[in-house]
């Protein structure tokens, strides 16, 4: 049984990069790409954090998961949102 999940997930990943190959652009279809896979597994950790603090009650934690997984999941989807924050703070501290 294990066996058959495993092949299965293999095979569900090769189909699911087919696609990053199948146009021309392959460096913006690869980040793309990577960035969907990696909004995906950061929202499935806070969702199993969330689930671990709400099981056991842990009302604060919870609280501040929910607010550091929504500033995660903003950089995840756009990393140069994190970028112009630098330079805006940058400005304002060193006043250019």
């Amino acid at each position: 049984m294990k066996k058959k999940i495993a092949i299965m997930l293999v095979l569900i990943m090769i189909i699911s990069t087919t696609v990053v190959f199948a146009e021309g652009n392959y460096g913006q279809n690869v980040f793309e790409w990577g960035k969907n896979q990696l909004w995906y597994i950061a929202l499935l950790a806070i969702i199993i954090f969330a689930i671990k603090f709400f099981a056991k009650k842990m009302w604060v934690q919870l609280g501040g998961l929910v607010v550091l997984g929504s500033i995660v999941l903003v950089i995840v989807d756009g990393p140069e949102k994190l970028k112009s924050l630098g330079l805006t703070l940058w400005n304002i501290v060193i006043g250019g």
